[in-house]
């Protein structure tokens, strides 16, 4: 009796049990060999879906244009630039705006973005309706600071076509020089007038 109980317990002890089992390093790659249909569909889909969503983004190019003013009397000009009807979206332009945020001043007004719109048609190049939306999107694309230490204007402006996006920065810049030489014209009058009656 002690003899069968003894070859019972040897055979109990040999016997593997179902959770020891282990997956080896060569079955899992045969398994992933079998599945390679579906995970080279899957890869292409993912492949596919991520060059139509860098498609489907707009891409806008920037160009920037490096200005570099004269130096203005801006409690002077600031009298000319109302006179010139520039000041119309400019309620906190006054005598003591340094000189940098003088241009920046000339920079967002409608005397001068008004050329650029309908020189550069921004209007049906934006597809606004009117010409307050066109200002708006004129001025979401092009941006404008200042570097007060080195006296420099930066203004970048951007598209989805590169070369418009250039003639854009490089249309403010020009609109610029036109402006400042009628406030040069106008503060020349001035004096003039004001000497003659001294006189």
């Amino acid at each position: 009796m002690e003899h069968k109980n003894h070859n019972s317990e040897h055979t109990s002890e040999n016997m593997p049990s179902a959770g020891s089992e282990e997956v080896s390093i060569p079955d899992l790659w045969l398994a992933i060999c079998r599945q390679k249909t579906l995970l080279g569909a899957i890869f292409t889909v993912g492949t596919l879906a991520s060059l139509a969503i860098a498609m489907a983004i707009p891409r806008y190019y920037t160009a920037s244009v490096v200005v570099m003013p004269p130096a203005q009397n801006t409690s002077a000009s600031s009298a000319v630039l109302a006179q010139l009807g520039a000041l119309a979206n400019m309620p906190s332009f006054g005598g003591s705006k340094t000189g940098d945020e003088f241009y920046l001043a000339i920079l967002r007004t409608r005397r001068l973005q008004a050329p650029l719109v309908k020189k550069l048609n921004l209007q049906s190049r934006y597809s606004t309706e009117s010409m307050t939306e066109t200002y708006a999107k004129l001025s979401e694309r092009v941006s404008i600071s200042s570097d007060r230490k080195a006296g420099l204007l930066y203004i970048e402006a951007s598209d989805r076509d590169a070369n418009f996006a250039a003639d854009l920065a490089n249309a403010h810049a020009v609109a610029l020089s036109e402006v400042l030489d009628q406030i040069a014209v106008t503060e020349a009058q001035q004096r003039r007038m004001f000497f003659e009656q001294e006189l």
